[in-house]
């Protein structure tokens, strides 16, 4: 099972494609203690319910670090509480900019995975990502870098790439490799309105790259999410195998979805009245994508939710996600 929590609603960055932007980003106050007993009791619960034997626990933001106390307590208290036949693991995406020593050395002894929130070169890092106050944040993170390794963390790079960035995407890449970075989860923003068939058609190019560099740095793991492309979707596991709590214990399928209240599962207040259901798409019309030779594997049958913050509706997607699996599937159908 696969849980975010949304610690915080705070963030010290105002990064130009946040999907988060526009919301109100003032946290409720919650007595930690029994949030955090009943998330366990949430997570135990589900658990038995779906007969599931691992629980990936994600903090979530905001920026997660603000609340770092509160994460702290939270992985105490949840190794303790949580059923002996549960194996949980934690991670946590971070803009690195309020990390301390004593955190990375925290974070270290509790096996948290650590996905550092970085987009390539400082010219490259610095289009998108900024202070609130508009400054770069690429000299603090740019000395955080060697400290992560010194660190031993379990650790990857998040790249987020957009319109502005996508002609640099495969030398951003190889640019983390030679800092040191062994796994990269590479995602588009889908949210940029400035997608153009142009910039579609530069994407193209970008991602072929990337697979002669994938051929090539055998010791990296690029990951463009493009691994099982050609089985078949049906549906989302959101509100099944996959939830997102927010500060008010309000629970979620899906962290697109975080404060639409339509989607609301329930709150953990009252754990015994949530059931785990399976979002299923086979009864969804996708009347766009008929005709599509890749219509029963696209993901599109599968992140509803995904569709839903995009479009407004759970069986239609915009042109550029279309646009972007196909480029997926083409590259990868060469191979076959």
């Amino acid at each position: 099972m696969k849980l975010s929590i949304w610690v915080t609603k705070t963030c010290n960055m105002a990064c130009s494609y946040c999907y988060e932007e526009g919301l109100i980003r003032e946290d409720t106050g919650v007595c930690e203690i029994d949030y955090i007993e009943k998330t366990i009791e949430f997570i135990n619960t589900m658990c038995y319910k779906t007969a599931s034997k691992k629980i990936f626990i994600k903090f979530f933001g905001g920026e997660p670090l603000i609340k770092f106390p509160f994460i702290k307590k939270f992985v105490e208290i949840a190794n303790e509480k949580i059923d002996d036949k549960i194996t949980p693991f934690y991670s946590i995406t971070t803009n690195g900019t309020l990390m301390t020593d004593d955190m990375l050395i925290w974070l270290k002894k509790n096996n948290v995975e650590c996905a550092l929130s970085i987009d390539g070169d400082e010219e490259i890092y610095s289009i998108n990502r900024r202070y609130k106050n508009r400054s770069s944040a690429w000299r603090d993170v740019d000395d955080l870098i060697p400290r992560l390794f010194d660190a031993s963390l379990k650790l990857s790079a998040r790249v987020t790439y957009n319109s502005k960035t996508v002609s640099k995407l495969s030398s951003s890449c190889e640019y983390l490799i030679n800092r040191g970075f062994t796994v990269l989860k590479v995602v588009p923003d889908y949210f940029d309105s400035e997608w153009s068939d142009k910039s579609l058609e530069i994407l193209e190019g970008q991602l072929r790259e990337i697979d002669k560099i994938r051929n090539i740095r055998k010791n990296a793991y690029i990951n463009l999410d493009d691994d099982e492309l050609f089985i078949g979707r049906r549906g989302c596991a959101g509100g099944y195998s996959m939830f997102s709590i927010d500060l008010g214990g309000n629970v979620y399928p899906c962290t697109y979805v975080m404060d639409d209240k339509q989607f609301l599962l329930g709150n953990i207040e009252n754990v015994s009245e949530i059931e785990p259901r399976y979002t299923d798409g086979t009864s969804l019309n996708r009347e766009d994508c008929v005709g599509c030779r890749y219509f029963k594997c696209c993901k599109s049958a599968s992140c509803l939710y995904g569709n839903y913050k995009m479009t407004g509706y759970l069986n239609k997607t915009n042109s550029f996600f279309c646009g972007y699996r196909k480029i997926l599937y083409r590259i990868n159908e060469e191979k076959l």
